[in-house]
């Protein structure tokens, strides 16, 4: 990998681990250009519950559905942002729950904010980017692959990569899941699927 790249590698086995009295969380910090994006991948005991603070937060089911506090279920591998949010509940008697949850620091979204996208529905090889209102400060795209899959992302911008499902070799990095990618100031980076329904969420800000 040239020496001139500004790219930073955060291995999920390297996260910090926090135990609470419903469950455990991994957590870590990522900054992206003045933004700090703080990033939990929660594991939530049976019959407990998650208290969110604040409405600068979205979440990925990843295993199991999701309870909130108004009864809605969300479904495993869905995207989630709802301003009004203020509890995630395990439903099941007895398993646990995995989900991932983002928060955006100095940013709230706006009451009555929702938005629920079925990871399952997007389009195969292709990095799409969510529609979560103009207001918020870093861009969210999603992309999902099968294997072998290779594709070039050009844009001029600054990207907190985060493996969601999957392996894949981004600008000569192997990623596996959880992991995290920071790729600084490059007009474009390759990437390519190791795995079949590989899955990617991409953060970028410009520069």
């Amino acid at each position: 990998m040239p020496s001139d790249r500004d790219i930073q590698i955060f291995l999920a086995e390297n996260r910090n681990q926090t135990e609470f009295k419903n469950g455990i969380l991994f957590k870590e910090i990522f900054s992206l250009n003045n933004l700090k994006i703080e990033m939990n991948d929660v594991f939530l005991n049976p019959n407990s519950e998650f208290k969110i603070s604040q409405s600068n937060q979205c979440f990925i089911s990843y295993i199991g559905d999701l309870k909130t506090d108004n009864q809605s279920i969300i479904e495993e591998n869905s995207f989630l942002i709802d301003s009004n949010l203020q509890i995630i509940q395990n439903p099941y008697e007895n398993e646990s729950i995995n989900f991932i949850q983002f928060k955006i620091d100095g940013f709230e979204f706006q009451e009555n904010q929702k938005l629920h996208l079925n990871l399952e529905e997007i389009e195969i090889n292709t990095i799409s980017r969510i529609n979560c209102f103009n207001q918020l400060p870093v861009k969210i795209q999603i992309g999902k692959f099968e294997g072998r899959f290779e594709t070039l992302v050009n844009q001029i911008e600054n990207f907190l990569i985060v493996v969601i499902e999957g392996v894949f070799e981004i600008e000569g990095c192997l990623l596996e899941k959880n992991d995290v990618l920071i790729i600084k100031n490059q007009s474009n980076f390759e990437v390519e699927s190791l795995s079949n329904e590989a899955l990617l969420l991409i953060f970028s800000v410009g520069e």
